[in-house]
């Protein structure tokens, strides 16, 4: 018989503090979305030397939040922390263990899952593309956006999915390295 949410044995996980967490970084994910989706950094990124003093801090935060290559991390570590909060939240009975569950540090270990999964996306892209960034339609920034969130929370929501991830890239760099020095099976 499946346990109800009545059921003593079953825990939501998340405290009050970690419900209104889950609140804001969801909103903030949604809100940073729509200024990269919305908002063209171009004239921002164009005029930052010639910006001074206030005006210069308050174009640098509009280019952080609305320029692709610096939307998407952040994107990427909120979606992580999305995922860890969202494992979290998760029904579990008490004393089921998870595999690969992180209980020491889930939310920091899940933004820099987020920020590795930015920085394995944007490695792969730069090699395949010269110049992936230039004129990227709005389209192509939800796809982007949306493939890097998701490859983010789901390897915060299971952890066992990030070290696959480690395990390819390793694999990937391994095998590059070995057929540049004449080597390799």
């Amino acid at each position: 018989m499946p346990a109800t949410p009545a059921d003593p044995s079953v825990s939501t996980g998340l405290g009050c503090a970690e419900k209104g967490l889950l609140c804001a970084v969801l909103a903030g994910w949604f809100g940073l979305f729509l200024l990269g989706m919305v908002v063209d950094s171009f004239p921002y990124r164009s005029s930052l030397a010639q910006t001074h003093g206030s005006q210069f801090a308050w174009t640098l935060i509009v280019i952080l939040f609305t320029y692709t290559l610096t939307n998407i991390p952040v994107l990427c570590v909120l979606a992580g922390m999305l995922g860890a909060l969202g494992r979290k939240a998760t029904l579990l009975t008490d004393g089921a263990e998870s595999k690969g569950e992180d209980r020491i540090n889930p939310l920091p270990s899940a933004a820099l899952r987020g920020f590795f999964v930015y920085l394995t996306l944007i490695s792969s892209v730069l090699i395949i593309v010269e110049d992936p960034f230039s004129h990227l339609s709005a389209e192509q920034y939800v796809r982007l956006a949306g493939f890097s969130s998701l490859a983010s929370f789901l390897v915060s929501y299971e952890p066992g999915r990030f070290a696959e991830l480690l395990e390819r890239a390793a694999g990937a760099l391994r095998g590059r390295g070995a057929s540049a020095t004449g080597g390799g099976a």
